[in-house]
């Protein structure tokens, strides 16, 4: 009270009382040459006993405070504005999985964060879907992007030598191996993306390794002892319900879960059918430009696109409309005679 006489710490000890963030006005009798506006903060201080032994006040003067605030929100809105730039510039990698319905919205957002991460991605869907599509849209809205993406078709390739293909192999290891030996995809694929399509054909020893490299990082190759350590993210891909194998007993239940970290569903087209004219207005566009040719949709075919179901989804509607615009209309779309 010697120097500011009215101070509220004497009465702070008495009440225990904590105030914070209060606007106080000081004047002359502080030793400023002019009234000021304050931010204060004030607390107890108690003893090992608990009882009050004194009490502090924090000063701020408001043009610092603001200043500080100023700074701060300026701070926040460039965040704001490079987090902007980044969805946008996310989201465009994703302008080639084509679609702008509500549902397939979502799969995109779902795509979007899925790129933010290094977690494995378990990508489902019939087949024709555009899964490799998307997977290569979130490698490329990566960090990873400029990375190597790396694809293998677990079921185009024998059991027998799937080892080989993702682990790689040393000189000699086995007959008509390549002298010098070589790099298997997951090596080749290190501090990037490995697409590992149909992976519910892979086979069971397959499926042990392939847990082995997701929990360790690491790998060796074929006819080797020496342990090599890579930083791959996974994307898997299947058409098959994996659900329904784990519980038959031919897919790992572990390797599911450590596939699933972030399951992405793309949807048939017959789920998405707001999606299917402007399908084939793109490809149609796309087929006329690279054939020459510039034939339309009557109001008919509309129609039958609408109305048939696309077992084959977006690779099958894709190929009816090229067969369409090669054969320059005469050879009408589905079942138009």
């Amino acid at each position: 009270t010697e120097v500011i006489q009215t101070s509220k710490l004497p009465e702070l000890m008495q009440t225990g009382v904590k105030e914070t963030g209060m606007v106080i006005k000081i004047g002359e009798d502080t030793g400023f040459t002019e009234d000021a506006l304050v931010l204060v903060n004030r607390a107890g201080i108690r003893g090992a006993d608990g009882e009050m032994i004194g009490a502090i006040a924090q000063v701020r003067f408001r043009l610092q405070t603001m200043d500080s605030a100023q700074k701060l929100m300026e701070k926040y809105n460039e965040l704001e504005y490079y987090k902007d730039q980044y969805l946008k510039n996310t989201g465009s990698y994703f302008e080639e999985a084509l679609g702008s319905s509500d549902v397939f919205k979502e799969v995109k957002k779902q795509g979007i964060k899925a790129a933010r991460t290094s977690f494995p991605v378990l990508l489902t869907g019939e087949t024709g879907t555009g899964k490799e599509v998307f997977a290569n849209a979130i490698h490329n809205a990566s960090d990873r992007r400029d990375k190597p993406m790396i694809s293998i078709n677990c079921a185009a390739i024998p059991g027998e030598l799937l080892e080989s293909e993702l682990f790689g192999y040393e000189e000699g290891s086995f007959t008509g191996a390549k002298k010098g030996g070589k790099k298997g995809k997951i090596e080749l694929a290190n501090e990037g993306t490995l697409f590992l399509d149909e992976i519910g054909d892979l086979p069971p020893l397959m499926q042990a390794k392939l847990l082995r490299f997701l929990d360790s990082g690491e790998i060796k190759r074929v006819g080797s002892t020496d342990i090599i350590y890579t930083d791959v993210r996974i994307i898997a891909a299947t058409n098959r319900d994996l659900v329904k194998m784990v519980r038959e007993g031919q897919f790992r239940e572990d390797l599911y879960y450590r596939l699933n970290i972030i399951p992405a569903y793309i949807p048939p087209l017959r789920e998405r059918p707001d999606d299917i004219e402007a399908l084939a207005e793109h490809y149609l566009k796309e087929y006329n430009q690279k054939y020459g040719h510039s034939v339309k949709f009557s109001e008919d075919q509309r129609k039958r696109l609408l109305e048939y179901s696309w077992p084959g989804n977006i690779r099958e509607l894709r190929n009816e409309v090229e067969r369409y615009v090669i054969t320059d209309g005469r050879t009408s779309i589905l079942m138009a005679s």
